[in-house]
């Protein structure tokens, strides 16, 4: 319904709804790719800055029916190899200005690693592009089946020991974004009433 609106406002530009599904769909893809299509549930850590290529990377995995692992590129080291390991990760996304910080990590210790570029958020998708058409393409994973699955994985911040994970399966961040949605008097197009 909002497809023609804005999402995401971000230092590289304007981002549609339309235009963050369809990456996010290709990226997907590429995912599924990479793991296998028949794999769900495996663990996917994202190493992105809190931009579009973070959003896209989150709906991404889960439109491939993967769990979410956010990783904040400021924290420290340790953090983000101990989280890599203690999820069982099987793939890290992230991006040009991070990989540095990944690199000989995962591919010391056998995870997949997709690096993102700045082709990833140039030249805006439109649904014209894809040979017509003007529905967006099907979701990889019915979003149905992924009602009572995992949908991420959130750590502590260590502070009396080491940072422990928790997963959220996908109703429960429904149900956590219904009741900030009503608390805050949410509208439907992401105004507050006033």
């Amino acid at each position: 319904r909002h497809r023609h609106k804005i999402a995401i406002s971000d230092v590289n530009g304007d981002y549609l709804y339309e235009d963050l599904y369809l990456r996010s769909w290709d990226l997907a893809q590429g995912i599924k790719d990479l793991l296998g299509h028949d794999v769900s549930s495996a663990r996917v850590c994202l190493f992105c800055p809190g931009s579009m290529s973070h959003v896209m990377a989150v709906w991404a995995t889960w439109m491939a029916g993967q769990v979410a692992v956010p990783l904040c590129p400021s924290t420290d080291q340790a953090r983000v190899e101990h989280v890599i390991m203690d999820t069982k990760a099987d793939l890290v996304i992230t991006t040009v200005d991070q990989v540095s910080r990944v690199h000989n990590f995962t591919k010391a210790h056998g995870q997949k690693l997709i690096v993102l570029d700045e082709t990833w958020w140039t030249e805006p998708k439109k649904v014209t592009d894809l040979e017509g058409d003007s529905s967006l393409p099907q979701s990889p994973v019915e979003p149905a089946m992924m009602k009572d699955s995992s949908a991420m994985i959130m750590y502590t911040a260590g502070m009396t020991g080491t940072p422990r994970g928790f997963v959220y399966a996908h109703s429960g961040l429904g149900e956590q974004i219904d009741l900030v949605a009503n608390t805050w008097e949410l509208a439907e197009i992401g105004r507050a009433h006033v």
